[in-house]
Parts: C-alpha cells; structure tokens; sequence
C-alpha cells in the first residue's frame, strides 16, 4: 500500500517526557495527540521505549498502552505543548504547515498530564507489559511498536476532528523515569 501524499504531508515527531516522579497514578497519561484541525489525519506509526532515571523501582511489572480518545472537547493540562510549526517536522520542503496547533500535541515532564474533557475508548489500541529492574538507570522497554501501518492489508488509524490519541503508564510507585514517543501520521487534503 502507498503511503498517501499530499502538500497537506506526512509529519514524524520524536519527544521525551521530562524526568516523571515517583508515584504517578494507574494509567497516566504521558502523551496526547488531539486532532482540531477539522479534517481527518491518519496515524501511521507510535512507539515508545522507557527508562529508569536516578531511582530504582521496587520489584514489579510495568503496563503502557495507546488509546482511542473521542468527543474531545478541552485540551488536556499541564506537561509541555508541542509546537507543530517548524520546518523539521516537514517530510518534503513543499509541504504546507501542520495544521495542527500548539497544544494539540502535548508530552508530560514531571507528572502526568491532566486529561482534558474527553472519553476514552473501553479498550486500548495495543498495551505492553513489561517487567521492571529494581537499579537505576536501567532499560524497562526497548523501543517498542505500539501501532504500525504494515503490509498491503493493515489500514492506518484515522483520527477525526476532536478525536485523538493517548499514550498511558502504569508504573510502580518508587521509581523515577523517562519515556521516548514517536509518531509519524498523515494530514489528508
């Protein structure tokens, strides 16, 4: 299958939360992607890799997920709003900007994110489990796929107006941590 392509584009973003404190919550939100831009966008690729910062976790297993969120109505808060206008962003230099605005993307830095008004689906898109290593500045997930458009028959995941995606953990209490996310979608005319 051929990636569509337009001067609307196709957009890769690499980010890392900031240094998460120990104690965050189940199923906290660590990444947001919210689509206003009135049009449909396609999801392409998200994957995440994790690691212990400068304090161990106690013994334990580790969940993160990716989650359909709907009728989105309010931004989540907090964590740091990514602005979608710089020219990296851009897969071919005749492409037009993003037509996503600051805000729309959103990486935690020291805590997670508050939600926003929105409704999750019931189930995650895909969920991993890892276990965790009790020493610091140890690996909890290698860089891992949570959705992929791969092969002739897999469709990419089409975000809607005020629809969007949700990156979760669920952590042990004790520990200290970061989390790379990277994800590539297409802005279709």
């Amino acid at each position: 299958m051929a990636l569509e392509y337009s001067a609307e584009g196709l957009r890769q973003l690499g980010v890392v939360t900031g240094l998460m404190a120990a104690g965050a919550g189940a199923n906290s939100e660590i990444f947001q992607l919210r689509n206003t831009s009135g049009k449909n966008i396609r999801l392409l690729y998200a994957g995440l890799s994790v690691g212990a910062d400068a304090t161990g976790f106690a013994a334990g297993t580790a969940v993160f997920d990716i989650i359909k969120a709907t009728a989105w109505s309010a931004q989540g808060t907090g964590g740091t709003a990514i602005a979608l206008t710089a020219p990296e962003l851009l897969d071919h230099t005749n492409q037009n900007p993003s037509r996503l605005v600051a805000g729309d993307v959103r990486v935690a830095t020291t805590a997670p994110l508050g939600a926003g008004t929105k409704t999750l689906n019931a189930s995650a898109i895909q969920a991993l489990v890892c276990a965790v290593p009790v020493a610091a500045g140890s690996v909890l997930l290698y860089p891992q796929d949570l959705f992929v458009v791969d092969g002739p028959d897999f469709i990419p995941f089409t975000i809607a107006n005020n629809e969007g995606i949700v990156i979760r953990a669920t952590v042990p209490a004790t520990g200290t941590w970061r989390a790379g996310v990277n994800v590539a979608w297409s802005e279709v005319a």
